[in-house]
């Protein structure tokens, strides 16, 4: 199928999931899935036109599936210092389970020297206590 073919069953998974992130092995249509894990393997090799990018992009393709992960948690810690007034989500919060073991994870890595400056960065600015 064409590139435009893919596309178009892309923008109508987006239409009913409200996403792009196909995964790897989407058992309902494994050739999508393997569309969009070629589409991110030829655009960190250069190879994908501007063109194609551009009309990923415009519905919401995202390139880095972790980075965009992490920027989602982040977001949510956010939301939850607005809140709380703090970033020390409780590992077991029963509101959100996956942000309490999110922020453990983050001060994990930060200790271990796992996290990027830039992520450090960002937790500190929000007010992350280590």
């Amino acid at each position: 199928m064409t590139f435009s073919g893919r596309y178009c069953e892309l923008f109508e998974f987006k239409e009913v999931h409200g996403h792009c992130n196909v995964t790897d092995s989407w058992p309902e249509n494994l050739r999508l899935a393997r569309w969009v894990m070629t589409q991110r393997q030829m655009y960190r090799k250069g190879k994908l036109s501007e063109d194609r990018v551009r009309r990923l992009e415009a519905i919401g393709f995202v390139w880095c599936r972790q980075e965009h992960a992490w920027n989602e948690m982040f977001q949510r810690l956010i939301r939850y210092k607005e809140v709380h007034g703090d970033c020390d989500v409780p590992s077991g919060w029963k509101e959100d389970p996956q942000l309490g073991s999110w922020v453990v994870k983050q001060r994990y890595r930060g200790k271990k020297g796992l996290l990027t400056e830039e992520r450090i960065g960002r937790l500190d600015e929000v007010g992350m206590r280590w």
